[in-house]
Parts: structure tokens; C-alpha cells; sequence
């Protein structure tokens, strides 16, 4: 995993490396991505495969109707035989009309289709898509529990939107913080280390006085540490300290500073 920022120790230079973005995006998802793309490409290649199909009958619709009018021209002049001629060609056309409703029907389901696909895949490998309006709950309280199974189960990418689409619609319920901390969290479970920190410090930016404010913090220093900041990690774990020293989560604080004076060797990238 690489690091291109250049973290300094100074809690001040963090808080700026923080609120700027100062670091890089580092994913996992790379293969899945790649999986997905291919799939998309699949569903273009029979999307203009579905619309050559579409173009020719169109041509044969308009060759047909050339014919028709010829015919009609004549049968006025001559031969009620024609008549019999006309009715087949009529009937042609309609058969070929139908063809082309069809398709084009064909078209727009294969099209939903491999969207749904594509989605669901997606969800599967944690990568971000919106949110299908029809899976959140229009009750607040069944909203947020939807997203905590969503969450539990592992299903990330529609956890996290269902925690998005909480914040967006519900930003001042207590539980606001800890929807926001939820979504840092799924990126840290995933491996996702740049966007949790994102997400973390949108928490201590946003929600400072939330209850997930000192989990927050301590889940910013992990990211730092996963990615090989080691002195951003413990000017965390530091200000982490000062700011909750009364929190649950100090004893586990002061044990990871504790551990991470000795980083394995080439752990550190700053």
C-alpha cells in the first residue's frame, strides 16, 4: 500500500493534511472494479448488437413500404390480382413492425437487466452505487436500523448509502454522528484506509460532540497506521489522549501507543 503525502507529526499539520485531502486514494477494490467494467462492456457490445438488429428492420420496414406504394399505383390502373399482392405486402410490414416493438422492448430489458446485474455485483464487492429509493424506510428510527443490518450483514455499499441518505435527510437526530462514523468504519472494513480517514474526520469536523466523536479519533489514528503514517498515527493517538481522557477507549489508546514505538520493519512510510 502506498502513501504519497507526506504526513508531518505536528497535530496542527494533520488537522491540515485532514480537512484538505492532503493524501492519496488507496483501494482494494481494483479487481472488482475491473470485473465490473468488463461486464459493462459485455452489456454495450449487446446494446449495439440489439440496435444493428433494430436498424435493419427498420430498412426493411421502409424498403416494404416503397414496395406497397408501387403496388397501390398499379392496382388503381390495372389488375384486382394486385389486391392479393397488396394485402401480403400490408401484411409483411405489420409482421415487421411488430419485430422492431419487440426488439426494441428486448432492448430496454436487457438494458434494466444487465443494470440490475451490474448493481447487484457491485454491491456485492462494496463499491459505491446509489441507493435504490425504494429500500429506505420512510420512519427514521426503521431508516437507521435498516442501515445497521445493511452494515452487519456486509453488505457496505448499500449500508453506507442507507447512512448517507440518513445524514442528508436527518441532520440534526442525535444519531447523525454515528451514521457518519458508521460510513468511515465500512470503508476501514473493507481495507479502504484514505476514505475512512475521509470520513473519520468528517466526524471530528462535524459531529465533534457526538458519542462517536472519540471512536472517530481512535479509528483516524488505525488509518494512519494501516497506511504507514506512523507519526500522523501517533500524533492521533495523542491528541486522542488529551481530548477523551476519560473515554472506555483510553486504555486501548495508550496500548496501541505503546506497540506502535516499535513498527515492524518497513512498516513506516513517513
Amino acid at each position: 500500500m502506498r502513501v504519497f503525502s507526506a504526513f508531518h507529526p505536528a497535530l496542527a499539520t494533520l488537522l491540515c493534511l485532514l480537512g484538505t485531502g492532503c493524501w492519496t486514494s488507496v483501494q482494494r477494490g481494483d479487481e472488482f472494479e475491473r470485473r465490473i467494467r468488463d461486464l459493462e462492456s459485455g452489456s454495450e457490445q449487446q446494446r449495439h448488437d440489439m440496435a444493428e438488429q433494430l436498424e435493419i428492420a427498420k430498412k426493411r420496414v421502409a424498403e416494404l413500404e416503397t414496395v406497397l406504394e408501387q403496388a397501390t399505383q398499379v392496382v388503381t390502373r390495372n389488375s384486382a390480382d394486385l389486391g392479393i399482392e397488396i394485402k401480403a405486402l400490408r401484411e409483411q410490414i405489420a409482421r415487421l413492425e411488430g419485430e422492431i416493438a419487440e426488439l426494441k422492448n428486448q432492448n430496454t430489458e436487457l438494458s434494466a437487466s444487465l443494470s440490475s446485474r451490474i448493481d447487484q455485483f457491485a454491491r456485492k464487492a462494496g463499491v459505491d452505487v446509489p441507493i435504490d429509493p425504494s429500500l429506505i424506510p420512510s420512519d427514521v428510527n426503521q431508516h437507521f436500523t435498516a442501515a445497521q443490518r445493511a452494515l452487519a450483514s456486509g453488505d457496505h455499499s448499500t449500508g453506507r448509502g442507507l447512512m448517507r441518505e440518513f445524514i442528508k435527510r436527518y441532520p440534526t437526530d442525535p444519531r447523525a454522528g454515528d451514521a457518519q462514523f458508521a460510513v468511515g468504519k465500512s470503508y476501514a472494513d473493507q481495507g479502504q484506509w484514505s476514505y475512512a480517514l475521509r470520513e473519520f474526520n468528517t466526524v471530528l469536523q462535524q459531529y465533534g460532540t457526538s458519542d462517536s466523536a472519540d471512536d472517530a479519533l481512535l479509528a483516524l489514528a488505525d488509518a494512519f497506521w494501516s497506511l504507514g503514517s506512523c507519526k500522523d498515527a501517533d500524533t492521533a493517538l495523542t491528541a486522542f489522549l488529551k481530548k477523551f481522557p476519560q473515554s472506555p477507549l483510553a486504555k486501548t489508546a495508550k496500548a496501541k501507543q505503546k506497540d506502535w514505538k516499535k513498527p515492524p520493519a518497513g512498516h513506516c512510510k513517513d
